[in-house]
């Protein structure tokens, strides 16, 4: 008996997983501020665009943890990105099209249940100072330096 309950919970998990996945024709949406648009699979691999939170791309394939896509908004791109920077969630701005005077940040904060209130309402209730947490995110570091970094340091597994 335990073990009928062991194959048919691995049998629905599998059922659910693979649903999970998109599959090829899927329209899927940015879920992050920034996507880069890559020329292969490895993250040092050129980047040809830059999507941003709430655009639409179709998807071509998928290898491990990126998705080949086509950019909705110019059919001629294509690309690989990755998986996690997508949602089959759609977002949308506000009903009716209108504009929002939000940024992508914001929107994607938002996306996740965080946004300024809530952040005002976490530093205040915990008394834990976060002027240095804010200062580290002004701090972007180019593909060329990490690449640099990773290659001095001689540190394997950059490409996974």
């Amino acid at each position: 008996m335990k073990m009928k309950k062991i194959l048919l919970i691995i049998f629905l998990n599998s059922i659910v997983l693979l649903s999970l996945s998109a599959k090829p024709g899927d329209r899927m949406y940015v879920a992050v501020e920034k996507a880069a648009v890559k020329s292969g699979t490895g993250f040092f691999a050129s980047t040809l665009t830059e999507l941003v939170y709430g655009d639409t791309v179709t998807v071509v394939a998928e290898d491990g943890k990126w998705t080949q896509i086509t950019v909705d908004k110019n059919r001629n791109m294509k690309g690989w990105v990755t998986t996690a920077s997508l949602t089959s969630k759609r977002i949308v701005a506000r009903a009716g099209g209108g504009t929002v005077s939000a940024t992508a940040d914001e929107l994607a904060l938002a996306g996740k249940g965080f946004s300024a209130d809530v952040e005002q309402s976490w530093k205040s209730s915990s008394g834990t100072d976060y002027t240095y947490v804010d200062i580290m995110e002004q701090y972007t570091v180019s593909g060329t330096e990490l690449y640099e970094f990773i290659d001095s340091g001689d540190l394997k597994g950059a490409e996974e």
